[in-house]
């Protein structure tokens, strides 16, 4: 009889965990048992002890099941094809299936901002509950771009070519928000974000890897310093305010002098451990290519970032991992114009993107990406050749949806910011 006691005990708190989880994801629609439907009773009688004694410590849990919780929750919408997505929180209307890559317009429509709205961020905490400036700066490997975020607000702004080295973008970076009270800087390479050491850092002037960032910055700002990479900075701006605000698994491009990539799983920005986990741009498209800083050939980053678009245009007129100013916009407005090379020059970067981000849904099993960078202007001049890539692959990673980013170009150094509060 004991034996038989322990048993339905066991049962019934596993069938208890079993409901809260499939009810809390929306996988099916059960009457509650008796200690589910107590998990959302009223705080009051928790405090007075009116609860049933005969339900055990089950019934008076603190957590409340998903309908009954008083402020609205997100639709959860998970990775891979509309079929595999579930349908959403009890109680409230079912998730909406992510739009097809059929074209960039629609994806825009559904995920733009108002630009008033684009400029609006989370409360920043400071001590004792009030607001601080932080300073959020993005390394390029052509231009650098700085935010201050004072509260909840964009207070300054602006764009710089990047200085010929590491000390003197530092110093730079020291002297645009005298009166932050932190700072994060975003560095197009792989970081050491404990000790705040560029690693590897190849496309901005001067030798980075090895320099100590944080350490120098914290010295001549006398402010605390997070250093994290460029394309996980931006990931976290368009995930938390942008793009991708709602989604839980989605992958990031970031088209520049080169090409970063970030992951977020499960409303997540992943790191490794040198801030370098999603490396889009050194994802191989075309063995035996051309050759890539990082020791490749044939990387994304060859073929989509602005260098690798300049040279497809004009051969031998551009070195690899450098761009003369307005370049890119030159030759973009040239395929707009209708000229052939021009044309053909985008039409390679949107297949090697294609390629790229059809390789990483089917590893990652994402159903969404979105693109920023400088060089995002013209994806849709790319969109043709990128959209043909991905729906040959569709059998596998579904629809693929491409989301521009909301948040322009001072996506990465509002991500920086969002860092650097951490350190504050």
């Amino acid at each position: 009889m004991a034996r038989a006691r322990r048993v339905r005990a066991w049962r019934g708190r596993h069938d208890l965990v079993r409901d809260q989880h499939d009810a809390r994801l929306g996988r099916r629609s059960v009457p509650p048992r008796a200690g589910l439907g107590l998990v959302a009773a009223d705080d009051a009688d928790r405090a007075h002890g009116r609860l049933p004694g005969r339900l055990g410590r089950h019934a008076v849990r603190p957590r409340r099941l998903p309908g009954a919780r008083d402020r609205p929750s997100r639709t959860y919408v998970g990775p891979g094809r509309g079929g595999r997505r579930h349908a959403g929180v009890p109680g409230r209307e079912p998730a909406q299936p992510l739009p097809a890559a059929a074209g960039l317009p629609a994806a825009a429509r559904r995920r733009a901002l108002p630009a008033a709205a684009r400029r609006r961020l989370l409360r920043l905490p400071g001590a004792g509950g009030r607001a601080v400036t932080v300073l959020g700066v993005d390394v390029g490997g052509t231009y650098t771009k700085w935010a201050a975020l004072d509260g909840d607000t964009v207070t300054a702004s602006g764009t710089v070519p990047t200085p010929p080295g590491p000390d003197e973008t530092v110093k730079l970076a020291a002297s645009l928000a005298p009166h932050a009270e932190a700072i994060g800087i975003g560095l197009p390479g792989h970081v050491d974000r404990d000790t705040g050491t560029a690693l590897f850092v190849p496309n901005p002037p001067g030798d980075w890897d090895g320099y100590p960032v944080a350490a120098r910055l914290r010295e001549l700002a006398g402010v605390p310093v997070s250093v994290v990479n460029d394309a996980r900075a931006f990931a976290r701006a368009e995930l938390e305010l942008g793009a991708a605000r709602g989604l839980a698994d989605v992958l990031f491009a970031v088209l520049g002098t080169g090409v970063g990539g970030a992951v977020a799983l499960r409303g997540a920005v992943l790191a490794g451990p040198r801030d370098n986990l999603g490396e889009l741009g050194h994802l191989t498209v075309s063995p035996g290519g051309s050759a890539c800083c990082c020791g490749n050939r044939g990387c994304l980053e060859t073929f989509a970032a602005g260098p690798g678009i300049v040279r497809a245009f004009s051969p031998g007129t551009v070195a690899a991992g450098t761009v003369a100013a307005g370049t890119v916009a030159e030759v973009a407005e040239a395929a707009r114009a209708g000229d052939g090379r021009a044309v053909e020059a985008f039409e390679r970067a949107g297949w090697a993107l294609g390629v790229a981000l059809g390789d990483a849904a089917a590893l990652l099993g994402v159903g969404s990406v979105v693109v920023g960078g400088g060089v995002s202007g013209a994806l849709d001049l790319m969109r043709s050749a990128l959209h043909a890539e991905l729906a040959r692959r569709r059998p596998l990673i579904g629809d693929l949806a491409v989301l521009p980013a909301a948040l322009g170009p001072l996506a990465g150094a509002i991500g920086a910011a969002l860092f650097g509060r951490r350190s504050g």
